[in-house]
């Protein structure tokens, strides 16, 4: 069971071409798991909402919500982050309050963060790395939705310093991974026909925003040069070209305009 999740990927996975190739793989995975049938559907028993510090909630190990296809928030991140670090993306969940999602590591550093957009509202910069937050529940539905709602949720709980982020690979230094035994249920990949259409749709509308960035950022930068460029040429050229001209012009009058005198007398 455990090479599912990276055949399911491997599978599916297009070329990343101008894509960020952690975030098309998280995307693949994501609509992997939507064409699977995984659904969020609140705990009725401890819902994550209602927790306080005097209850203890059940978390779903991965295999667990992949059998039974459904999951509260905590059972849908913790699927979603432990699937993305068994593929190599560092991954961390975030907790606000009466909620949890996630969010992982593009792999790129804060000064290429305009090769994912151009909007930074949609991005998490953490120790210098460019990170894309995520709202596990919406699996099943678009992707891009689904990451802008999981910016718009940091923004909000991070600006009122509600928000607490818990990088997997720091926890496991506290508490170790749980050995399981192997499962006594198989899991069937989803087709890749039922796969590829939405992963195609899903690349598409990332493919263009990635490009808009490419084609945007020299666009931008030149226009910023030209600007800069014609203010110099304005304020400094121009008026040095009119005194230029006005003593010149004086120069003329005074040698040609003089003579003219001297001979008419």
């Amino acid at each position: 069971n455990e090479q599912k999740p990276p055949y399911a990927i491997n599978e599916n996975r297009p070329e990343a071409e101008a894509v960020d190739k952690s975030l098309l793989t998280t995307m693949t995975l994501f609509n992997v798991f939507g064409t699977h049938g995984i659904k969020y559907v609140v705990d009725p028993n401890s819902p994550y909402s209602g927790l306080s510090d005097t209850t203890v909630d059940y978390v779903q190990f991965s295999r667990e919500t992949l059998k039974i296809k459904s999951g509260d928030c905590d059972d849908l991140s913790v699927l979603l982050s432990a699937s993305l670090e068994n593929l190599g993306i560092e991954t961390a969940v975030i907790d606000v309050p009466g909620h949890l999602l996630m969010m992982f590591n593009t792999g790129l550093q804060e000064g290429e963060r305009d090769a994912i957009s151009l909007d930074d509202e949609l991005l998490v910069i953490r120790d210098g790395m460019v990170w894309i937050p995520v709202e596990a529940t919406m699996i099943g539905q678009n992707f891009a939705e689904a990451w802008a709602e999981g910016a718009r949720k940091y923004r909000e709980f991070s600006e009122s310093g509600e928000l607490s982020v818990v990088a997997l690979r720091d926890a496991w230094q506290s508490f170790k991974p749980v050995t399981l035994k192997p499962a006594n249920f198989d899991l069937q990949v989803p087709q890749s026909s039922h796969v590829a259409a939405m992963v195609q749709r899903e690349k598409n509308l990332l493919l263009e925003k990635s490009l808009q960035a490419q084609f945007l950022i020299p666009m931008v930068t030149s226009l910023a040069f030209g600007v800069l460029f014609a203010t110099g040429v304005t304020l400094l050229l121009v008026p040095c070209l009119y005194l230029m001209g006005e003593r010149v012009r004086d120069f003329l009058f005074h040698r040609i305009g003089g003579r003219g005198v001297e001979a008419t007398a």
